[in-house]
């Protein structure tokens, strides 16, 4: 099959093929502004569903979707998995958003149950800034006092208090803030294999001890003074492993292992299990491209390139810092609705992607397409962002 390979970069020498990153931009922008119209131009209750579906329709047509196959979510592809992409505030995309939108704090996501929000954000803020203005005061104070004889090492501890502050202060107003925006970009792509939830929580074994696991399970009544009463054979024991006798009188002899053996009893440890927290989830996917067609294959590539952009860090603008990379929705689709029978999945981190260009070890290309692959296996492994709790569960996660 001969196919003309055009590949997204190309985009920057003339190519016609938009670029998804910057039409994601400019199409949020747009349905930022009708959003904001409805919200300048309240109607009455009996319009306003009219309205919500006005706008639904608006957004729904805003959204840039690429799909493999071409046919997916279709009678003959009915199921699918669905990728949607939040960038981070201070991303190129999500500085551009939040300028077009004109700071409108609806086109934020709101933070997940376990996960700092824009509220705790700003309280953390003011806490910090209160922490590190007493904090350098009291270092400046200390580095005065014990330098009292020289005015000019006085007068540096000073300032170097003072450069504290500001510096603790100038972090925690600017250097935390970071929040996600939903895109219109999502990535719809047909089931590899049978969707799979794993939960695990972690348990530590605790050995209690016999004194403390009898009082805590109760297994001794009355006062510790009573256990120890009843115990005799119990606190002998303790003593004599405590003060190790027979190292004390010079003698090569287990005064425990003799008491042991002649008793045939050990002690009770009481193990516990205590719990630590739940594990993260993790998601994999494995995906097999075949393009039929030009279009599937400009889709295939775009769909690549969108993860390996959004998988990696970015730069900040006066390169000290790298931006956390963006997230990823992940939802479980029959004929274009959320599949309600299969586990909901919290935002995800992509941290694992691999791409194999052929088939079974051989590299396979088009015909008169210079080099464009026929076959091209996607590795990805997500973990999600946030520990579930049971109210979660009971949501459907």
């Amino acid at each position: 099959m001969a196919i003309d390979p055009t590949r997204r970069r190309n985009a920057r020498h003339g190519n016609n093929r938009p670029d998804p990153i910057k039409s994601t931009a400019d199409d949020i922008s747009q349905q930022a502004e009708a959003n904001a119209v409805v919200k300048s131009n309240p109607t009455s209750s009996k319009n306003r569903n009219a309205e919500e579906e006005i706008v639904r329709t608006k957004a729904k047509k805003q959204l840039k979707i690429l799909s493999y196959p071409s046919d997916i979510e279709t009678e003959i592809q009915p199921h699918s998995v669905q990728f949607g992409i939040k960038v981070r505030e201070q991303s190129k995309v999500g500085s551009a958003l939040v300028k077009k939108a004109g700071g409108d704090g609806a086109i934020f996501e709101p933070s997940n149950n376990n996960r700092i929000n824009a509220e705790q954000s700003d309280a953390f803020n003011t806490a910090a800034v209160t922490a590190a203005t007493l904090g350098s005061a009291t270092v400046a104070r200390a580095a005065a006092s014990s330098v009292s004889s020289s005015n000019l090492i006085r007068d540096i501890a000073t300032a170097l208090g003072g450069l504290s502050g500001v510096a603790a202060g100038s972090y925690a107003l600017f250097g935390n803030k970071n929040r996600t925006i939903s895109t219109n970009t999502f990535i719809n792509l047909y089931i590899p294999q049978a969707p799979q939830a794993k939960y695990s929580a972690q348990w530590q074994d605790a050995d209690l001890g016999a004194l403390t696991g009898a009082l805590a399970t109760g297994a001794g009544e009355g006062s510790l003074t009573d256990l120890l009463k009843s115990g005799g054979e119990l606190v002998g024991r303790s003593l004599i492993g405590a003060a190790d006798i027979g190292r004390a009188l010079g003698l090569n002899v287990n005064f425990g292992g003799a008491v042991q053996a002649i008793t045939k009893k050990v002690e009770n440890p009481f193990k516990e299990q205590l719990f630590k927290t739940m594990n993260f989830r993790d998601f994999a996917f494995e995906f097999k491209f075949a393009p039929r067609n030009k279009k599937e294959l400009d889709s295939v590539i775009d769909i690549i390139e969108l993860f390996k952009i959004h998988m990696h860090s970015e730069k900040s603008q006066d390169g000290l810092f790298l931006i956390y990379p963006s997230e990823f929705s992940i939802e479980f689709r029959y004929r274009g609705e959320r599949n309600d029978y299969v586990n909901r999945i919290a935002d995800c981190a992509l941290t694992d992607m691999r791409v194999d260009y052929g088939q079974g070890g051989t590299f396979t290309t088009f015909k008169d397409t210079k080099g464009a692959p026929s076959e091209i296996t996607m590795q990805l492994a997500f973990k999600e962002l946030e520990i579930l709790t049971r109210d979660m569960v009971e949501q459907g996660y």
